[in-house]
Order: C-alpha cells, then sequence, then structure tokens
C-alpha cells in the first residue's frame, strides 16, 4: 500500500499548475511543476529519504491541462468545457 500511496501523492504534488502557465520558449512544458522530496519512517527519528516517482516516471506530459482528482471535479471540468465550447 505505500508504493502506491507514494506514487498517488507524488502525481497529486507535481501535478502541472494551471494558474501559472509557462511561456513556450522556457520549454518547461505549458505549466509550472514543482518537485518533489519525501521521506518515510515510523516516527520523525527514524525517517528516510525515499525515491519517488516523476511525472516522466508516471508518464503524464506537462503539454496539457491536468486531470482532476475527483470524480465531483471532473463533472465541473466536463461542464466547463460544454460552456466553453458552446
Amino acid at each position: 500500500m505505500v508504493d502506491r500511496l507514494i506514487e498517488r501523492v507524488a502525481l497529486a504534488m507535481q501535478r502541472p499548475l494551471v494558474a501559472m502557465p509557462c511561456p513556450a520558449a522556457w520549454g518547461m512544458g505549458a505549466y509550472l511543476t514543482v518537485g518533489v522530496d519525501a521521506k518515510i519512517g515510523d516516527d520523525w527519528g527514524s525517517m528516510a529519504p525515499i525515491a519517488i516517482p516523476t511525472l516522466q516516471d508516471l508518464g503524464v506530459a506537462n503539454d496539457h491541462a491536468p486531470a482532476p482528482s475527483e470524480d465531483a471535479d471532473e463533472e465541473d471540468l466536463v461542464d466547463l468545457e460544454v460552456e466553453m465550447s458552446a
């Protein structure tokens, strides 16, 4: 379960920030992304660094808006897309 949790948290924390678009000339992708580090342990004294997957490791491109993480958010996004295309 820990590996699955680490993957989900790493994806959520590194998700492109739609509110911060990047100019194409920068070559960083469409939106700003932030790298993260993580540690794991039974208590604060025994925390040890762990390798976390990057967006590239997870097969996520930074050339489009990120997918919403919750079903309700996805419904809102679909509604917004319909409104914008109308």
